[in-house]
C-alpha cells in the first residue's frame, strides 16, 4: 500500500530520532569539562550535518505551507540552523572535513580578549600557562581576575556548548509536543 506523506506524518516519523537526539544533547549539556562537550556537540552535529539529518523533512514542510504545522516547521528550521552552526567549517571552530572524526586537534579557540587562536590539543598542552596567565584587563574585581583557560574553556566553549544545546533541546521540546 502507497503511503502518503503528510506534514504530521514527517512530523511523527521524526519523533525516535528526536527523543534520541534530546538524549545525547542532554548528556552533552552535563558534562564539566567543556572542550569535551564541545567536542561532543561537534561531533554529533558534524554527523547530523553529513546525513543532511532533518533538511529533507524541512524542505517538505516549507513546501507543503501548512499553517496548521508552521510552529513546528520554525522549530526544525531552527534545530538545522544548529545542526549548520556547529558544523564543518574550514575558517570555524570545528575545521574537520566531511565524515572525518571531530578531535582536538582540528578544534580551535581564541581569537577573542586577544588570546590567539589555538586547536584544543594545543589548549591541553598549555593547561598549566594558560591556567596562571591573570586577566587583570578583564576583571571585574581585581583580586580574581580571569584567567586564559577560563576565557577559552568556560567562556567561550562552555557558551557555545550551553547556547546551542538550550536552544536545541527547545525546538526539540515544540517538534515533540
Amino acid at each position: 500500500m502507497l503511503k502518503f506523506r503528510t506534514s504530521k506524518s514527517v512530523i511523527k516519523d521524526l519523533e525516535p530520532r528526536l527523543k534520541e537526539l534530546k538524549t545525547r544533547f542532554k548528556t552533552i549539556q552535563k558534562e564539566n569539562d567543556k572542550f569535551s562537550a564541545l567536542i561532543s556537540l561537534f561531533d554529533l552535529m558534524s554527523k547530523m550535518e553529513d546525513e543532511k539529518s532533518f533538511y529533507n523533512e524541512l524542505r517538505f514542510l516549507e513546501k507543503r505551507n501548512n499553517k496548521k504545522f508552521e510552529t513546528k516547521k520554525e522549530a526544525l528550521n531552527k534545530l538545522c540552523f544548529h545542526i549548520a552552526r556547529c558544523g564543518r567549517d574550514k575558517y570555524g571552530m570545528n575545521r574537520t572535513n566531511y565524515g572525518e572524526p571531530v578531535t582536538a586537534e582540528k578544534v580551535f579557540l581564541g581569537d577573542i580578549f586577544g588570546i590567539f587562536t589555538l586547536s584544543l590539543s594545543q589548549c591541553f598542552k598549555d593547561e598549566k600557562q594558560l591556567k596562571q596567565e591573570k586577566r587583570y584587563d578583564l576583571a571585574k574585581d581585581s583580586n580574581n581576575p580571569p584567567t586564559d583557560w577560563y576565557l577559552l574553556h568556560d567562556h567561550q566553549a562552555g557558551s557555545f556548548v550551553n547556547t546551542h544545546t538550550k536552544e536545541s533541546l527547545e525546538a526539540i521540546s515544540v517538534l515533540l509536543s
